[in-house]
């Protein structure tokens, strides 16, 4: 393994413009003038620029194994449908002429040339993928919430509409939600890694639909009052995988639990009684080691939850109250740690 590779400065040291280069730099610029030359004779000379696009779009398809024949693009050039593989090329040769365009027109290539591109290409609005990382949100309302753009019928209000708005008249937002908190609409909120942290003064996650969690680590700290929720979906909650879940807050007679298909066990405590803050709580198994951590940094938390893959279905683990701020990650039980109850995971009456 080479540790210490650095790129060489440019120009590159050797001589590039030999003898038998300048010849055929000359050589090219002849046929290019010529070809030049040619094409302005052509009543439109857009047809040798789109085949010569459709024949490199095809040629660079294959490589994804997207096959298809000349005969069937110029069919789909013309508007003639034919297959998914064909109309796939052609989009990608509008995406190319539109690309160079844009750079001879520009002079530059931007992020918003690239989702012009993207959107010609896909037949889409995508954008640009989100990867995995770190997301601090800071609310005084919902967190995270999925739900509907579309409007309320006449006889419905919204859901948990901010009454203290500093705007007047402000139109109602649906902030917790379009519809009727009972009803399982087609949203859905899907964590597949990533870390997140949400402080929140309502619901952290708040779904209309069901919630996946798959990867990832989600904490969330709040609400503070018993209105709301920190994992509030109107649908399952599913726990699977490498999700990693650790939420502090309110809500402790709205608790749902996660459905039996998840693979990750949980654990809960509550208490009519708030947690100190500056305290910790931490889950430890039976072979003495802490597997998961809860810092109580807010106020207003009666119930703590952890979920995640070092937490197994059906075995016992003790919940202690540390008397200080642990690290989040440590699998050592704090010093002055008081037990405070042993749960099997994943009870249902937790």
């Amino acid at each position: 393994m080479i540790n210490n590779f650095s790129l060489s400065l440019l120009p590159p040291p050797a001589e590039v413009e030999t003898r038998e280069i300048l010849k055929q730099l000359n050589l090219s610029h002849r046929h290019l003038a010529e070809l030049k030359g040619i094409v302005k004779t052509i009543p439109n000379e857009q047809i040798l620029i789109n085949t010569l696009s459709l024949q490199e779009a095809k040629s660079s398809s294959e490589i994804e194994n997207i096959v298809t024949t000349h005969d069937d693009l110029y069919k789909e050039h013309i508007m003639i449908e034919t297959n998914p593989a064909s109309k796939e090329v052609v989009n990608y040769a509008k995406g190319l002429k539109m690309g160079f365009e844009i750079v001879r027109k520009e002079k530059l290539l931007l992020n918003k040339h690239i989702l012009l591109i993207q959107e010609q290409l896909e037949e889409n609005k995508a954008g640009f993928r989100t990867q995995a990382g770190t997301k601090l949100i800071n609310s005084n309302n919902d967190g995270v919430n999925a739900s509907l753009k579309d409007q309320l019928p006449n006889d419905q209000e919204y859901e948990d509409q901010k009454e203290d708005s500093d705007q007047p008249d402000a139109s109602p937002v649906p902030l917790g939600g379009a519809r009727d908190t009972t009803e399982v609409i087609d949203t859905v909120i899907n964590m597949t890694g990533g870390n997140v942290t949400l402080n929140v003064g309502a619901d952290g996650m708040d779904s209309n639909g069901h919630e996946f969690y798959t990867g990832g680590e989600l904490l969330i700290n709040g609400p503070q009052d018993d209105a709301n929720d920190p994992i509030d979906p109107n649908g399952d909650i599913t726990v699977s995988n490498d999700a990693r879940i650790s939420f502090g807050g309110g809500g402790v007679e709205l608790f749902k639990r996660p459905i039996d298909d998840s693979t990750n066990g949980y654990l809960r405590i509550a208490d009519n009684d708030t947690f100190p803050q500056g305290q910790s709580v931490q889950a430890v198994d039976s072979a003495g080691q802490v597997v998961a951590n809860y810092r109580v940094i807010t106020p207003g938390v009666k119930q703590v939850f952890f979920s995640n893959p070092s937490i197994v279905k059906g075995q016992e683990y003790t919940l202690y109250l540390a008397p200080t701020l642990v690290d989040p990650k440590t699998t050592t039980l704090a010093p002055g740690a008081v037990e405070r109850g042993t749960f099997t995971a994943s009870t249902p009456d937790l």
